[in-house]
């Protein structure tokens, strides 16, 4: 049986000596400064899978760009390749540019146009790249938004504004005004036609600015340099934060429904009226259609209560989500967890797998 315990977006430091040494390679390297960070990727973003002391020696297998490639031996026995900056470590005896790399290192990368800190030249850096899709993703959100409004607003404004209701010929007294109105009607479907499409079109491009700007986020937070990442309060802050938002709109969606269903059955100026409660036939028809607006209002401020609803009970649950995830990090970060079969029969290994998304996770592993 294997449990895991995955440390995703955190540095993975292994506090004890990772010294390797293999009789195919002759060519070493030693650390110059304390806690030398080897990544798992030649990228300064890339996960840290060790830290080493000064004086640590190592094995060179290759070199990418600024980045020396390493062999070093893992806390379980395995053999660990990873990429250690060129100027944190000194060659020892000659230089490694003329070694070649055994079979299924990677490759060197090309150094044509890649500055000291590691970023190919014109390409924005993660934390660029990553405010980019945000954009992007707050750009759809608000296309969406729009979209919907201008539907919505252009059905309500046949529904609710009497001049653009369909007209009925006893209200007008010659054929003229009442060719007018109908004219007046058509045009306003016409308009309403051309609305509803653009807001379509809107949503359409909304969803996918937003759907893409999503999934890029997702797969750039795992890139996103850890030391940038703010503190787990912080995080906790901003998430409780986000729980509370949710649970206010949730509750007031629940209202808007709730007090859009209670006037139009409770005010009995508003309720269905009654024919033989008028005398009048004209005051009839406007106690109609004034039932009808009421119905019109009532109906669209019960769709966008509903929307509220949903869009808080979102933030609701994801909040509340985050806020255990970083509750349950404080609590494992609290333990001390064995580094070495010094410190605990089971001896902890150290793994770096890849998922289908491409995201990294690094973690300690205990085997029995």
């Amino acid at each position: 049986m294997t449990f895991r315990y995955p440390i995703n977006r955190m540095i993975v430091t292994v506090a004890v000596l990772l010294a390797a040494t293999s009789p195919l390679q002759s060519q070493q390297v030693r650390t110059v400064s304390d806690d030398t960070a080897i990544r798992l990727d030649p990228a300064p973003e890339s996960p840290v899978i060790a830290t080493l002391p000064a004086g640590t020696d190592l094995s060179w297998v290759g070199e990418s760009g600024g980045w020396y490639t390493v062999s070093l031996t893992g806390p379980g026995g395995e053999e660990l390749l990873g990429y250690v900056l060129s100027s944190e470590v000194q060659v020892l005896g000659e230089p490694p540019s003329s070694a070649t790399s055994p079979p299924g290192a990677p490759g060197p990368l090309p150094p044509v146009g890649v500055p000291p800190s590691g970023r190919l030249a014109g390409i924005p850096d993660v934390e660029q790249q990553y405010e980019n899709e945000r954009n992007r993703r707050s750009s759809g959100l608000k296309k969406l938004i729009w979209g919907i409004a201008l539907i919505g607003a252009s059905n309500a404004a046949l529904d609710m504004i009497p001049a653009l209701q369909v007209p009925e010929p006893e209200d007008y007294d010659t054929a003229d005004d009442y060719q007018s109105a109908l004219d007046r009607r058509d045009n306003a479907e016409t308009g309403r036609s051309v609305v509803s499409g653009l807001g379509g079109a809107l949503i359409g491009w909304g969803a996918i600015q937003f759907g893409w700007g999503w999934r890029r986020m997702s797969i750039l937070e795992v890139d996103l340099p850890r030391q940038g990442e703010a503190p787990l309060e912080v995080q906790y802050a901003e998430a409780n934060e986000r729980r509370m938002s949710g649970r206010g709109k949730f509750f007031w969606g629940l209202f808007l429904m709730g007090s859009s269903y209670a006037a139009a059955e409770w005010i009995p100026a508003l309720g269905v009226p009654v024919e033989e409660e008028y005398d009048d036939p004209a005051e009839y028809q406007d106690a109609l259609d004034r039932r009808d607006r009421v119905e019109t209002i009532r109906r669209w401020t019960m769709v966008g209560g509903g929307a509220l609803g949903a869009w808080g009970a979102a933030q609701w649950v994801r909040g509340a989500r985050r806020m255990a995830q970083i509750e349950a990090t404080a609590r494992m970060a609290s333990l001390d967890l064995p580094l070495s079969p010094r410190d605990s029969d089971l001896a902890p290994e150290l793994f770096v797998d890849r998922d289908r998304r491409g995201r990294t996770e690094v973690g300690l592993q205990w085997t029995w």
